[in-house]
C-alpha cells in the first residue's frame, strides 16, 4: 500500500531527492491536510505543463514543500493557458497557427475543430 507522502512524491513533477522529499512532505501534513496538499499539487502540475516549464526550473520537491510553495498562486500566466487550449501538432506538440500550420514542420496540418 501506497503511503500519502509517496502518492504525493508521485504526483509531483519532477523525482529527485527522494528520501528528502518524503521528510519534508511528512513535515507539510502535519501543518496541513492531504487534500489540500494534494489540490495545490496538482494545480502546480497543470501550471507547470500551461508554461511549459524546463525541469531546470521545476524546484526539488523537497524544496517546494519545505518552503510551503503550496501555498502560492498557482494560476497559470494567461499566455501560458491561452497558448494550452489552442490545437496543437501532433509530431512536436506546439501550437498550430490560424492555418492548422505548425512553425517547426512546415508542413499544413488537417485542422480538427
Amino acid at each position: 500500500m501506497i503511503s500519502l507522502s509517496e502518492d504525493l512524491y508521485a504526483s509531483y513533477p519532477r523525482h529527485i531527492g527522494r528520501g528528502a522529499a518524503l521528510k519534508a512532505i511528512e513535515k507539510a501534513l502535519k501543518k496541513v491536510p492531504y487534500g489540500r496538499l494534494s489540490a495545490a499539487l496538482q494545480a502546480y502540475c497543470r501550471k507547470v505543463e500551461a508554461e511549459r516549464t524546463e525541469d531546470q526550473f521545476i524546484p526539488h520537491p523537497a524544496t517546494w514543500f519545505n518552503q510551503e510553495r503550496y501555498d502560492d498562486d498557482m494560476t497559470p500566466h494567461p499566455r501560458a493557458q491561452a497558448q494550452l487550449d489552442k490545437p496543437r501538432c501532433p509530431e512536436c506538440d506546439w501550437p498550430l497557427d490560424a492555418f492548422g500550420c505548425c512553425c517547426i514542420h512546415g508542413k499544413i496540418k488537417a485542422k480538427t475543430f
